[in-house]
């Protein structure tokens, strides 16, 4: 049977949703750092995330590798602290419709390579970034030990990776990290850690999973056509509905939060190391 991704009118529909999409990030803010605002289903996670990786931003400096950089949606962030901006990613994990929808060039990557063979020097580097790759990495051990390999003696590393979230990207998902696994990861490679942070406790990471089913999982959990048509339709039609309820959850989950003295459960973590004098 003929793939229905072939047939004329969902290449159509794929063209329309595209266009639904651009008009939507007008009205949530979009997706990149300084872009998205309330309205946003990843609003509860990255407010937490781009808090500490705005207020980490102050300790980096030198040559700063990007480790998984797709777009480079925190460039602007490190970029004025910096000498050199580097960006590294796989080419067979990255979305290639992404790339041709950035225009500048120095938003693309600069270095094509494997997360546990980094083509880098060794002692080359004063400052790694890697954003929610450490969980699509088959070997974390050795990332992190290549991470330690390139990095300067008191070199930073700036590191972010989830402890629950639904699978995504599921041909490269392998992993979820406690902060007692991190540390672990972190001590065995020569780094110490000087700040692990939560992006949110308990409310932030249930009202994130109820937002992010309500507006990405519940109008596509279906096959053929026909159904995933309708369910589009029905989901442009109930737009205001659903950016309603995201805005009440968000609200509701953000103050939540502050009066939640929980620990244990997180949707992910912003890590700050220094590598250390051991050999």
């Amino acid at each position: 049977m003929e793939n229905y991704k072939d047939f004329k009118l969902f290449q159509v529909l794929k063209k329309f949703e595209s266009y639904y999409e651009i008009l939507l990030s007008k009205i949530i803010g979009g997706y990149e750092p300084d872009n998205y605002n309330i309205l946003n289903p990843y609003f509860l996670p990255y407010h937490f995330l781009n808090k500490h990786i705005k207020e980490f931003s102050e300790q980096v400096s030198g040559i700063f590798l990007d480790i998984g950089c797709g777009v480079k949606p925190y460039y602007k962030i490190f970029k004025p602290r910096i000498k050199k901006y580097f960006g590294l990613d796989y080419k067979e994990s990255i979305n290639v419709d992404d790339l041709e929808n950035v225009a500048s060039l120095e938003r693309k990557p600069d270095i094509w390579g494997d997360a546990v063979f980094l083509p880098i020097k060794t002692s080359s580097i004063d400052t790694v970034f890697t954003s929610e790759v450490l969980e699509h990495i088959s070997e974390p051990d050795i990332f992190i030990k290549e991470i330690s390999r390139i990095l300067k003696p008191h070199s930073k590393l700036i590191l972010l990776t989830p402890q629950s979230y639904p699978l995504h990207h599921e041909q490269f998902d392998f992993y979820r990290f406690t902060k007692l696994g991190i540390k672990y990861l972190m001590e065995k490679n020569n780094i110490e850690i000087i700040s692990l942070k939560q992006n949110g406790r308990f409310y932030v990471h249930i009202g994130e999973m109820i937002v992010h089913f309500v507006n990405r999982r519940l109008f596509r959990n279906v096959n053929g056509i026909f159904w995933k048509t309708l369910l589009g339709i029905i989901k442009i039609i109930l737009t205001p509905v659903l950016i309603t309820f995201t805005f009440f959850v968000n609200i509701i989950c953000l103050i939540l939060n502050y009066i939640d003295i929980d620990e244990t459960i997180t949707t992910s973590h912003t890590v700050i190391g220094k590598k250390g004098n051991r050999e």
